[in-house]
């Protein structure tokens, strides 16, 4: 297995794992990557890979956001436990 690391001008950083094929590599890579990003940033990226899930299956990214409607509202009747007898 053969990992690489490229890091960039602007600050970006790229680390790339070749291996073999057939071979099954361990989760560490992946493990690394997820822990080195920010609580955020896995938030954004979590939500990108739901947009496209979304998407592949032919649906709009309208769909997704929260459901704001109410079906029906029922008012509760009054507590009676605790008044006198008439």
């Amino acid at each position: 297995m053969r990992e690489t690391t490229a890091i960039f001008k602007d600050g970006r950083t790229i680390t790339t794992r070749l291996s073999k094929f057939g071979e099954r590599p361990d989760r560490e890579f992946d493990i690394q990557f997820w822990q080195g990003l920010s609580s955020e940033a896995r938030a954004n990226t979590v939500w990108e890979m739901v947009v496209d899930y979304w998407t592949m299956k032919g649906k709009t990214e309208d769909e997704l956001r929260l459901q704001r409607s109410v079906e029906s509202v029922q008012r509760g009747g009054r507590c009676t436990q605790n008044e006198p007898d008439k």
